[in-house]
């Protein structure tokens, strides 16, 4: 797979992740794996496999538990300094959030239905589906919205600050829409 480059405006930092390739498995030489989990860790085996580049030019091999079959996909997110790693299933996902100067600085959501970026990049929401999660710049959990009324939520657009959501009330009816605050997930 071809290597990504994470933005045209890369930090010089020598420790800044800047680019990466999806390996079609462990290397069988060179410094053993970083490994990152989804909360049980099982590090003798092999998930999905990326190599990382830092802006030095020293590449390290992270090795993400998914216990899925799927596709793959580098989720690019400089306003935060992260780069997200989702490792797909069939209807859901799961997403590693990856401080890019300190890869140990992680964190892991599992069974997500949806990803989406506000217009500036300042806030990341996440959906699994009957809820969503805000999270600002920091990784820090910023709010969580239930009780919307349905499930199988699809976070459709987010633009002027107004996260815009379709969701199934009952089966095989018409899909209601629903908007909500990108800063605290209050209904406008």
């Amino acid at each position: 797979m071809e290597p990504g480059l994470s933005s045209d405006e890369i930090d010089a930092s020598p420790n800044r992740i800047v680019r990466w390739e999806i390996l079609k498995g462990l290397p069988g030489e060179g410094p053993v794996p970083k490994y990152f989990h989804l909360g049980h860790p099982t590090p003798w085996s092999e998930g999905l496999v990326v190599r990382f580049w830092d802006a030095d030019g020293t590449e390290w091999v992270g090795n993400f538990q998914n216990s899925r079959s799927g596709s793959a996909e580098i989720v690019p997110w400089p306003e935060a300094d992260v780069v997200g790693v989702k490792t797909s299933g069939h209807f859901s996902f799961d997403l590693y959030l990856i401080h890019a100067e300190t890869p140990d600085d992680y964190s892991s959501h599992i069974y997500l239905t949806g990803i989406m970026f506000n217009e500036d990049g300042s806030m990341l929401f996440i959906s699994d589906g009957i809820r969503i999660i805000g999270y600002r710049t920091d990784r820090k959990l910023a709010w969580v919205r239930e009780g919307l009324g349905g499930y199988d939520l699809e976070m459709k657009s987010c633009v002027g600050g107004v996260l815009t959501i379709e969701l199934e009330e009952e089966m095989g009816e018409p899909r209601k829409t629903v908007r909500l605050s990108a800063n605290n997930g209050n209904n406008v």
